[in-house]
């Protein structure tokens, strides 16, 4: 269980570095400070992914018992991640390389932030749905116990750790509003 906590920890400080380093230059502009961030997202999103792909390929086929499901679903989950990756950074950075107005950064902004917000609350659902997966394993006279246990685990620890990164990446989206919300106020009120 300490591997799950070190897994978790490696990539959520991962994230958390990167994502401060592309709010630390102030002398970027709005759209590119959000483009970084959707970039910055897209690429750390891409990096668990990975993770998850590879550990879970790989010790899939020498794990036993729940760990064999724990680790299925973990690769499962890095396929699915991979594909939202993907579509995060090809689908923002096709979008800011175009000219945008004012109004369009604000709705641009707002689109971002508002995702963010579904995504944290699929996240806790992903994170309940895991413990009930493993509380179902936990009961006696079911079937296959220790799929339920594997799959709650890694439902669980895929939740807390796409929690993290949605809950950063919110604080930092909200921090780069901030900086241009007296800009925007004085431009669109004229």
């Amino acid at each position: 269980m300490h591997f799950l906590w070190l897994y978790l920890f490696t990539v959520g400080s991962f994230a958390l570095a990167t994502s401060i380093q592309a709010q630390q230059n102030i002398s970027l502009t709005f759209d590119q400070r959000l483009k970084q961030l959707k970039t910055a997202q897209g690429k750390i999103l891409a990096l668990w992914a990975g993770i998850n792909l590879m550990t879970g390929g790989i010790l899939s086929f020498t794990a036993e018992h729940w760990f064999f499901y724990f680790h299925a679903m973990n690769a499962s989950w890095g396929l699915v991640n991979l594909g939202v990756a993907a579509f995060i950074y090809f689908h923002h950075n096709d979008i800011f390389n175009q000219p945008q107005t004012m109004l369009e950064q604000l709705s641009r902004q707002r689109h971002a932030e508002n995702m963010l917000f579904l995504n944290i609350g699929l996240d806790v659902a992903f994170v309940v749905s895991g413990i009930a997966l493993y509380q179902r394993g936990l009961a006696t006279g079911i079937a296959y116990p220790e799929l339920w246990k594997g799959f709650g685990i890694s439902v669980a620890m895929q939740g807390i750790y796409l929690l993290i990164q949605d809950l950063i990446f919110r604080f930092l989206h909200a921090k780069n509003r901030q900086r241009m919300y007296p800009h925007w106020q004085r431009n669109l009120s004229k």
